[in-house]
């Protein structure tokens, strides 16, 4: 089913702020469930790839991006950087 306009055309200002973890520099995520979780649907979907190519685009497993889609999980600072090379096209 189509996502929301708000949802397919959300931009980087719209996301929440990023919260530190306890662990590794690299450990930033966004809070689950929140604009995130759509904007990789919907980018996946502007792509028409799987999630598993969608995964081997972000540098996470295809499980991963189911994942961060139903708002399981968050996105690490790796991710978000990855969604931003692919929506920019570089």
């Amino acid at each position: 089913r189509p996502l929301p306009s708000s949802v397919a055309n959300a931009t980087m200002q719209e996301l929440p702020p990023v919260r530190e973890s306890n662990h590794s520099p690299r450990s930033i995520h966004t809070p689950k469930g929140t604009i995130a979780s759509n904007r990789v649907k919907s980018l996946r979907a502007r792509l028409e790839v799987g999630q598993e190519e969608m995964g081997k685009r972000l540098g996470v497993s295809g499980q991963m991006v189911g994942s961060i889609e139903s708002g399981h999980s968050g996105i690490s600072m790796r991710v978000h950087q990855a969604l931003e090379k692919i929506e920019s096209g570089r």
